[in-house]
């Protein structure tokens, strides 16, 4: 069995503010353009192109506190144990709360180098 990697210690920051996450998820993606034309057999398989143009690494964090993170403008974000480092922005931040339950939040970032 090959040795696991605890994710316990593992930091957050986003310009230069600690998050206290409870889960980190990492997304990559590169899109495909549908170059599909009307020469196509009913039922065929659309026909892909990879975009020339790629996306960054997708980053959402779930974590405690109402931390906000700022949405104008790019900044430094680290995450030591999964080896991100480069700049981000905050595409998406909501607040969540609960019935005796702690306020969380959560947020995506998508990494542009």
């Amino acid at each position: 069995m090959p040795d696991l990697e605890s994710s316990q210690g593992m930091t957050f920051t986003f310009n230069g503010n600690a998050f206290k996450a409870k889960n980190v998820k990492v997304k990559k993606t590169r899109e495909s353009i549908d170059i599909s034309d009307c020469t196509l057999a009913d039922d065929a398989v659309r026909k892909l192109q990879q975009s020339p143009l790629a996306h960054g690494e997708v980053i959402t964090v779930e974590f405690w506190g109402l931390e906000q993170p700022d949405t104008d403008t790019y900044h430094s974000l680290v995450c030591d144990k999964l080896g991100i480092s480069g700049n981000a922005f905050c595409t998406d931040y909501e607040s969540n709360g609960a019935v005796g339950e702690l306020l969380t939040g959560t947020a995506s970032f998508t990494i542009t180098g």
